[in-house]
């Protein structure tokens, strides 16, 4: 079996309720996936706000339909080991023939 092109490790990180022990919850995240994917970054904007220069850098990740299929929209990339980089999912949808998956990500 040939891995391709997909050189990069990323994990989910997806927003979860857990019960607290006094009868409420508190929000954690869970790591449910992590995948291997082909990143490209596709353009950047470095734009002023509030007299700070703000970088946003959109990216694109080709990942295996089936991997694909368990990311959702509202969930966070992150580079395997980079904590310092956190990814928002823009748009999803299924390239070349259906065997791929391709998210756009959006630094936050």
């Amino acid at each position: 079996m040939q891995s391709g092109r997909f050189n990069t490790r990323f994990s989910v990180k997806r927003p979860a309720k857990v019960a607290d022990g006094f009868g409420g919850f508190t929000e954690t995240e869970s790591n449910p996936v992590n995948f291997w994917g082909y990143f490209t970054e596709k353009k950047g904007i470095v734009s002023g706000q509030d007299g700070l220069l703000i970088h946003k850098v959109t990216t694109e990740v080709v990942v295996r339909k089936n991997t694909g299929d368990l990311i959702f929209t509202t969930d966070f990339i992150q580079f395997e080991g980079d904590t310092t980089r956190n990814f928002r999912i823009g748009r999803k949808y299924d390239s070349t023939q259906d065997y791929y998956t391709t998210l756009e990500l959006i630094e936050t």
